[in-house]
């Protein structure tokens, strides 16, 4: 497991590995269960490293896409200052010396290819919001070797959005972790942190979305966008809509998650070979150029 402290800054510190037996999924990816009024079940906040509710990290019931619940951030203003809030997977304490609020990870041994997050986010400034993931091994007791470090900064969404982030391109090493890091931050950077910046989250996944882009749930979800045809029994299939395409990406997934077929959209090419394609059923993704799903449903292949 890993150990990092937070100050007003995001980055990667010295960590101890603690023994514990991995986990391939992190806990409560859904945010539905919260024993405690200021963290979710599996995960360490603001308020549950100084166990007081100071009203940064709030269990949402009402504002949700998926079960009984989803996981509200607010940067807000505590002592005098503005504090972003803080959702880390496994769990955080307050320490003195040195100062700052300590994180623990959890055990982790997959390398994913993708991190889906479903969110929304609102600030009344131009504040981002950002997701830090770190997968990294300590072979030799003394030293962690990252394989993995990315932050990804979040753009305002007022409705729920549905968004990967590809990590195959950046890990470093080939070598298989033993712990993750993954936090969550409402505030990204210090000079643009706003006292009511909102990041709400209702699903973190790793490879395949789960239950949120089900063939069934995308039916709607794509309706402003055709493909024909489809059922797809040809070599070519073409998109059919009035807006423009220009930046956006076409992606084709199977049901596994799996990044199958990518297109660049340059605005007036609107026809895919997908001959590569076997039989059966995909997941179709249309995705803007700042990484957001805009569109989404199911492509049946038949041959």
């Amino acid at each position: 497991m890993i150990r990092h402290t937070i100050f007003t800054c995001f980055f990667f510190a010295s960590a101890t590995i603690l023994n514990a037996q991995p986990n391939a999924e992190l806990p409560n990816n859904e945010f539905d269960n919260w024993s405690s009024l200021y963290n979710p079940d599996g995960w360490g906040t603001i308020e549950s490293a100084f166990q007081s509710d100071f009203g940064i990290t709030v269990k949402d019931t009402d504002d949700k896409k998926n079960g009984a619940a989803s996981l509200k951030l607010i940067t807000s203003e505590l002592n005098g200052s503005k504090q972003y809030g803080l959702a880390a997977v496994g769990r955080t304490w307050y320490r003195t010396n040195p100062h700052g609020i300590r994180i623990q990870g959890i055990p982790y041994t997959s390398r994913p290819d993708t991190l889906w997050l479903l969110y929304k986010y609102t600030t009344p400034g131009s504040d981002t919001a950002a997701v830090q993931m770190g997968l990294y091994a300590n072979p030799t007791g003394a030293q962690q070797e990252f394989s993995l470090q990315v932050i990804y900064a979040i753009s305002p969404k007022t409705e729920w959005t549905l968004r990967p982030f590809k990590l195959s391109s950046k890990y470093s090493s080939t070598q298989t972790p033993d712990s993750i890091i993954f936090n969550l931050y409402s505030s990204y950077t210090n000079a643009n942190r706003t006292i009511g910046s909102t990041l709400q989250v209702d699903g973190v996944y790793f490879n395949s979305p789960g239950n949120v882009t089900s063939i069934h749930d995308m039916d709607k979800a794509g309706a402003d966008l055709k493909i024909y045809p489809n059922p797809a029994n040809g070599k070519f299939i073409s998109l059919k809509t009035e807006a423009d395409l220009k930046g956006c990406q076409f992606e084709v997934h199977s049901i596994s998650g799996k990044d199958v077929i990518r297109f660049k959209l340059d605005g007036s090419k609107r026809s895919f070979d997908i001959s590569s394609l076997s039989s059966g059923p995909y997941l179709w993704l249309l995705v803007d150029k700042a990484g957001g799903i805009v569109n989404k449903g199911k492509l049946i292949k038949t041959n």
